[in-house]
């Protein structure tokens, strides 16, 4: 049998485990944020990240556009025909395009991530509420929620 060095202690599986020093930083698994944010909050970041999604894409792809038209305009007698209106027309539609598309995929980026926390939030509950031996109905997930809420708001009010 091994002994525990003085800094581990064993626990009920026998792995040794680090000790807790006295004036431990407060560590909060990832997705506590998502217990801590509230709807607003989460429309507010979802906008904004929208805006910027739109700004970075508009920009990019009208360059991207007028860069091409520039590039047929030179080299292309057809295109070179076409009426200014028309050539605006194809940069402003692409940079249309563009802000639809980046928006949206910085959105589904931040949707990916908000579902990501939220399972290992979920899952986490599952195992908790698993291990005290009560099945993981939606209604003891939100209790579980409720509780893991109150402890980290005591940890902070603890801390301060």
């Amino acid at each position: 049998m091994h002994s525990a060095s003085p800094s581990t202690s064993s626990t009920d599986t026998g792995h040794p485990q680090p000790d807790k020093p006295a004036n431990e930083i407060l560590r909060v698994p990832f997705w506590t944020r998502r217990l801590l944010s509230n709807k607003d909050e989460d429309h507010q970041i979802a906008y904004s990240l929208q805006v910027k999604g739109a700004t970075e894409g508009g920009i990019r792809w009208a360059t991207y556009s007028t860069i091409l038209c520039g590039i047929g305009h030179l080299y292309w007698p057809f295109f070179r025909k076409q009426t200014l209106a028309f050539k605006g027309f194809l940069v402003s539609s692409a940079t249309m395009s563009g802000m639809v598309i980046w928006a949206d995929y910085y959105l589904l980026r931040h949707e990916k991530k908000i579902r990501r926390a939220d399972d290992m939030m979920r899952r986490q509950a599952r195992q908790e509420l698993g291990e005290r031996g009560i099945i993981a109905t939606e209604t003891e997930l939100n209790k579980w929620k409720q509780e893991q809420l109150a402890n980290i708001k005591n940890q902070t009010s603890g801390t301060m």
